[in-house]
């Protein structure tokens, strides 16, 4: 049975999942590599239970985790599933999912690389598994990916990945690993930009717009939004192909990619940990408050007028802030 493989958190959920959930609690499987440390897993538990007001299931996979699901060789636009597995029964039970972060990396073989080009640490199933979700997902179901759960979701789309060495640590051990690093690009018209703690909206406006959006964000903590980075692999833009509907959103300041959208879902990327800062960026609150707004009903990345439209983006971004404002742990029953 799937369940024997999925955990619970018990603190504040101790009731075992349903096959049909109470319809008002939104419940998403977050999965994490199976040497995940109990503390790495707890804060994103955390940060979406608090800020995303979801309940949440864990699992960590491995061969005999996808041992369980029926074969069935499942096709998602150009790309094939790679594990041949037929993930449905997640998608009838889970309202969305969350691909965490993780010391692995991703197999050079499934973006087409021969198996030198990258020599680390690998967890097959935990890739299997993340690409075929991302793979077999219906468009509409929130799809979260961090920092690995990212680079994840671009090689399920058909990108590929390449090596950098100044966004990473020392140790990643360190209390000091995820402090904030360096400051991000945003693009104008994403829901990352609606993110944003302003209304100076510098770059695609003209005339007076221009020039009252650069006024009002003197008195709205003006400033680029800065992150954490602990990661040593990095999307390679040149390789995104222009039919994999892969939008970027962010870059960092040397242009390595920080966020991405694909286009026509609910499905979205980012390269830093915001689990990890949750409570002192509010950048970051305000991610997983978006999510939450996903899950629920209140933000649909189908309907780009939302973004392009500044009234509209104006009011998003007050109630992006207003849900990311909530402190409570949920105890919700499903």
């Amino acid at each position: 049975m799937l369940s024997d493989f999925i955990e619970r958190d018990k603190r504040f959920d101790p009731f075992p999942p349903s096959k049909i959930p109470d319809a008002n609690v939104k419940r998403v499987l977050l999965v994490v590599t199976t040497a995940h440390q109990k503390w790495r897993v707890d804060s994103y538990v955390d940060a979406l239970r608090q800020y995303s007001n979801v309940a949440v299931d864990i699992i960590r996979p491995t061969q005999e985790v996808l041992d369980e699901f029926p074969f069935e060789l499942a096709l998602r636009n150009y790309k094939t599933n790679p594990t041949g597995c037929d993930f449905s029964e997640l998608f009838e039970r889970y309202d969305g999912f969350v691909l965490s972060g993780g010391r692995p990396n991703v197999m050079p073989e499934l973006y087409g690389e021969k198996p030198e080009f990258d020599k680390s640490v690998h967890d097959a199933a935990r890739d299997y598994l993340s690409l075929g979700i991302v793979q077999q997902a219906p468009a509409k179901t929130p799809v979260l990916g961090i920092c690995l759960g990212m680079q994840q979701m671009a090689v399920a789309f058909g990108a590929k990945l390449k090596k950098i060495d100044d966004h990473g640590p020392k140790d990643i051990n360190d209390d000091k690993a995820y402090q904030p690093a360096h400051g991000i690009k945003i693009r104008s018209h994403t829901v990352l930009h609606v993110l944003q703690p302003t209304a100076g909206e510098v770059f695609g406006r003209k005339g007076a717009a221009e020039l009252t959006a650069r006024t009002t964000a003197r008195f709205k903590m003006p400033g680029k939004t800065v992150i954490n980075s602990v990661h040593w692999r990095a999307i390679d833009e040149a390789s995104i192909p222009p039919e994999s509907h892969i939008t970027v959103m962010a870059h960092a300041p040397d242009d390595t990619i920080e966020a991405i959208h694909i286009k026509h879902t609910n499905f979205i990327g980012v390269q830093n940990h915001p689990e990890k800062d949750v409570e002192t960026n509010p950048h970051s609150r305000r991610l997983f408050a978006a999510f939450g707004m996903m899950l629920h009903g209140k933000l649909d990345l189908h309907e780009p007028a939302q973004f392009e439209s500044f009234p509209k983006r104006f009011i998003l971004r007050q109630r992006i802030a207003a849900r990311s404002a909530w402190s409570r742990l949920v105890a919700p029953r499903g």
